[in-house]
C-alpha cells in the first residue's frame, strides 16, 4: 500500500485549524474534492466515528462508501483517522490512516496531510489531486474566503 504528503499554507491561527481538524462533522464537509457529491450517513458522537460517501458520477459504481474514525489526537498538534473503504472489492480493503500535522508558520498554520495505507484502487496522484482539493475546501472553511 502507497503513502503520500500533502501540505498546505491556512492563514488562521493553529489552535482554529486544529478545532476545525477535530471536529470530525466539520472535517467531513472538506474531504469532498472538487467535482464530487457526499453525504454523511451515520454519525456516532461517542466513539467520534461516521459513515459517508463520496460520488464520483451518477452510476452506483461512482459512489464509495467508507467509515472515518478519530484514532489520535493531540491538542493544537495534529489528529490521527482512519479511515476504511465499505466494498468487496480487495484492492480498496484494509484501513488508510490520514495524518494531519500542524505547525505555527509566518502568516497561519502549515498543515501536512500524510496519508498510509494507500489502498491499491487508488493512485497515490489522484490521493494527491483529492487532498489538495480537501484543503483548498477546508482553508474555505477556515478562513472564511475563497481559497
Amino acid at each position: 500500500m502507497a503513502e503520500s504528503t500533502t501540505t498546505r499554507l491556512i492563514r488562521a491561527p493553529r489552535t482554529k485549524v486544529y478545532s476545525t481538524v477535530a471536529d470530525i462533522q466539520a472535517l467531513a464537509k472538506c474531504l469532498q474534492p472538487e467535482g464530487t457529491s457526499s453525504r454523511i450517513i451515520g454519525y456516532d458522537h461517542v466513539s467520534r466515528s461516521l459513515r459517508m460517501e463520496i460520488s464520483h458520477g451518477p452510476r452506483p459504481e461512482d459512489t464509495r462508501r467508507f467509515h472515518l474514525a478519530i484514532l489520535e489526537m493531540r491538542e493544537d498538534e495534529a489528529v490521527v483517522y482512519g479511515a476504511a473503504f465499505e466494498s468487496d472489492d480487495h484492492l480498496l480493503a484494509g484501513e488508510m490512516k490520514i495524518h494531519f500535522a500542524l505547525k505555527d508558520a509566518p502568516g497561519g498554520t502549515q498543515i501536512t496531510v500524510r496519508h498510509e495505507g494507500i489502498p491499491a484502487r487508488i493512485s497515490v496522484k489522484d490521493n494527491e489531486r483529492g487532498t489538495e482539493s480537501s484543503l483548498r475546501n477546508l482553508a474555505r472553511l477556515i478562513e472564511g474566503r475563497d481559497a
